[in-house]
This record gives structure tokens, sequence and C-alpha cells, in this order.
């Protein structure tokens, strides 16, 4: 009777924690860049029954023991993409996927399991706000202009980025993008307008400066927006798989809303910045940036941003299926509840 109570109200509990997940998604479908979670319930390990009689047991069965919510696994598919008017709204589109040496060997070592290489999740990388030496990312493109002239998102972290040279992306690490600067001759402050290629090379242009013998309006600074690639894969890698080094998308941790950080030890994020107009990885504090080449998908687009990818159709129905779910484990553990009272107030009065 007792363990019927334990059941009934792990299941209470679980149900109401799925609850929290689903109406936290359905809250935050509008949320640009935001992510949906997914509760996984796990049920208690079972119990096997014995029958004592006679100085010998006998298992009878086994006994369920309830079940919980083992974790909110958040789902990286992209969301939607809105197109806008906004110079400074930037999408990531589709799907990168790793550089193609890496993707040959991950499939030649996974040949006989039939594995596919995972899919790459890229994110915008931001500077806290409270902690500038701390780094989040967000798929959040909805950029504005902080006070003091930096791209920030739209809650005043940050936008980095690398600077770029004639020799190619600086391997020396990120730094905030500066986009109300002061001009070349140093007399004035200027509002740049930003200009985006599709592999996230940021080039600030002032349309009344001198142009060239094309009649264009050469920048007059260049930024690669510090796009960090994480892997989408489940379980833990062996020491000789091939893209080990790669973060996986579920070691990030989620912020707040749409922001995330990353939380391995050990590890650094891997940064995708372009070379000759392909991808490109680079590694912090490393002199020489990685030779491989990141397939960006569809790139990034400009006067653009990514919905939400919450479903709200299904989190809907999930949650009906859930609040029955509820339900019923709340009428089990009231049965069992007066069951109990009758059988201490009623059936010892016998």
């Amino acid at each position: 009777m007792i363990r019927g109570i334990h059941i009934a109200a792990s299941g209470v509990l679980a149900g109401s924690r799925r609850q929290e997940v689903l109406g936290e998604n359905m809250a935050n479908a509008e949320t640009p860049g935001y992510k949906a979670e997914q509760a996984l319930l796990r049920g208690f390990p079972e119990m096997l029954l014995y029958r004592l009689e006679g100085g010998r047991s006998t298992p009878i069965g086994e006994t369920y023991q309830g079940a919980y919510v083992h974790e909110a696994v958040p789902v990286f598919s992209p969301g939607s993409i809105v197109q806008t008017e906004r110079e400074l709204d930037f999408a990531l589109v589709g799907d990168a996927r790793l550089p193609e040496v890496l993707r040959a060997e991950y499939e030649a070592q996974y040949n006989g399991e039939g594995k596919a290489s995972p899919p790459v999740r890229l994110f915008f990388t931001v500077q806290d706000k409270d902690d500038p030496e701390r780094r989040l990312f967000t798929r959040d493109g909805r950029f504005t202009i902080d006070p003091d002239g930096y791209l920030a998102t739209q809650d005043g972290h940050r936008v980095l980025g690398f600077t770029m040279g004639g020799g190619g992306a600086d391997a020396g690490g990120p730094v905030p993008i500066q986009v109300v600067r002061p001009s070349l001759q140093g007399t004035e402050q200027v509002r740049y307008t930003a200009q985006l290629s599709p592999d996230g090379r940021l080039s600030l242009l002032r349309p009344d400066g001198p142009s060239d013998h094309t009649g264009a309006f050469p920048p007059e600074a260049t930024y690669q927006l510090a796009l960090a690639a994480f892997v989408e894969r489940r379980g833990e890698a062996p020491q000789n798989d091939p893209i080990r080094d790669v973060p996986n998308v579920y070691w990030l941790t989620k912020e707040g809303g749409n922001l995330w950080r990353f939380s391995e030890d050990g590890m650094q994020p891997v940064f995708v910045a372009p070379n000759g107009g392909a991808g490109m990885a680079i590694a912090p504090g490393q002199a020489t940036p990685f030779d491989a080449r990141f397939d960006l998908g569809g790139g990034l687009m400009q006067q653009a941003y990514e919905t939400s990818n919450v479903d709200l159709i299904q989190e809907m129905t999930g949650a009906m299926a859930n609040l029955r779910y509820y339900e019923a484990n709340q009428r089990a553990l009231l049965t069992i509840d007066q069951t109990l009272s009758r059988a201490v107030n009623e059936v010892g009065k016998v």
C-alpha cells in the first residue's frame, strides 16, 4: 500500500516537472533564437519480489517503482527565418557541416555502424555584460548598438568578432565589434553601415567617405563574426574519435531565455572564420588556425533573424496528454489515501 503511494506521488511530481518544461516552451514560442526542450521520463529501478516460505525464497515477479524526469533535453534544430528591413538583423541559415576531411575520417571509422557525420550547430558569440571575461552563445541575431557604439544583443551583451587584416582573421581571440567609432582621421564619431557577407564577414562602410575607381565604398574596418561551432551528438566520444576535439552542443548550459554558456572544463569553443571565402576553424590562443574548412550550410543572412523552433501545436497536445497523466496519478494517490484511511479508522474497529 505504501509502495503505491510512492509510485503515484512520483508520477505526480514527474507530471508537474514536465508541465513546467512544456509551459516554458509555449511561453517562449515567440522568442527569437529560443530552443525548445523535451522532458525525458525515466523509471526508477525495478525490484524483484520473492516469496519467503519454509526457509526458501521463490521469485514471484518484478514491481515498478515509479518515474521521474531525468533531464530536460534541448532541441537544437533551426527555427524559421523571418526577413526584416533592419540592417542589424542577422540569421544563421540551415545546418553547417564538418570539414570534409573530418567527415571522411568519421564516416570511415564508423562505416560498419552506418553512422553519418553529425550536424554542426553554429552560434553567435557575445560578451557577458556583467563579466567581460565570460562568453555566452546565442542564435538570436537581432542586434542593436549600445550607448558606447558597440554591436550588442537586445539585452546589452556585446557581439564578438575577429578583426580582419591582410593575412586573414586574427587568431588571438574575438573582440567586441565597434560600429560607431572615430573616423580614420580621428576628428569625429561616425556611424558606419554594416554589410554582412554569407560567410560571416562584417564590413563597416562609410557611405559619405571616398569611393574607389568603381564607385564602391571600401570598408574602413572588417570583422569576422565569431561563430562558435558545436557538433550535435549523444553519448561520450571515444579517445580515437576524429571529431573528439570539436565541442558537443549538449555541453551548452542554458543561461536563460535564448542565451547559452559553455560548461565543459578543459575545452575551448571552436570558432568558424573565413579564409578565401570558405570557413576555417580558429582555436583561441593558437598562432595558426586549424587547416579545416567548415561547410557553413546556408551561411548568414542580413536583414533577417531566426525564430523559436517551438511547435505550438505539438506543445499544446503534449500539455493536454501530460495533464491526463498528472490527473491519473493524482486520482490513484487519492484512492490509496482513502483506502488507508478506511483500513485504519474503520477496519480497526471491527
